[in-house]
């Protein structure tokens, strides 16, 4: 089954209080799993925890609350009938004391 892929970089995802990104897809199958990766960097002191939402094209995918200031890389699976031809990846800091960036976005799915 033939795959395909996003990738992409923005600044506005360093600090994020709500970020935007555009991203294109062609051919997607609907019928099948996508998956989101990217990097995640919380900023914390001491006791703060940051809790992270993300959304494509309005579709929750995911919340989270990270509680230590580990980098890591953070992979969802979701179902690629919400992807478009374009698309906004929507990123909200939906709680917490702490900051958050994301970095390195990547966007895998499988194709018609």
């Amino acid at each position: 089954m033939p795959a395909d892929f996003r990738t992409f970089q923005d600044p506005t995802l360093l600090n994020i209080g709500v970020a935007n990104v555009n991203f294109n897809t062609a051919n997607v199958d609907g019928n099948q799993r996508a998956n989101l990766s990217f990097c995640v960097i919380p900023t914390l002191a001491t006791g703060q925890n940051v809790t992270l939402e993300v959304q494509i094209n309005g579709s929750f995918i995911f919340q989270e609350t990270f509680n230590s200031g580990d980098q890591r890389v953070w992979q969802e699976n979701f179902d690629a009938s919400i992807l478009q031809t374009l698309n906004v990846l929507t990123l909200i800091k939906a709680g917490g004391l702490g900051e958050i960036s994301v970095s390195d976005c990547i966007v895998h799915f499988k194709t018609v």
